[in-house]
């Protein structure tokens, strides 16, 4: 699905299924993304390289978006595909932060 390191300008949000997330190319999963919820929406909002491997572990469906479609998209709609970028990377820095807290 994606690869890290790979310079794309793509997010992808999984309408099903569910994706392994690992780092430095190894097979050590370090999260998951499930129904709703999407990956590379840094790289696709900095335009820099991914940070981290993606790859289906179920059967699953994505829905790639790239620069190009959604520029094109009404205005009402683009509004809240960034809306919803915003609330999903919020919850990853308050989820990101909780867990930062509880380290010894």
């Amino acid at each position: 699905m994606q690869t890290e390191d790979d310079h794309n300008s793509n997010f992808y949000i999984v309408l099903s299924g569910k994706i392994a997330i690992t780092k430095n190319n190894t097979d050590n999963i370090v999260g998951y993304i499930s129904v709703g919820e999407f990956i590379g929406e840094s790289s696709f909002i900095n335009k820099s390289r991914k940070s981290a491997s993606a790859k289906a572990v179920d059967d699953s469906i994505i829905l790639c978006i790239d620069q190009d479609a959604l520029r094109d998209l009404p205005l009402k709609i683009k509004d809240k595909c960034k809306d919803a970028i915003i609330e999903g990377m919020a919850s990853r820095i308050a989820y990101l932060t909780e867990n930062i807290q509880q380290l010894p």
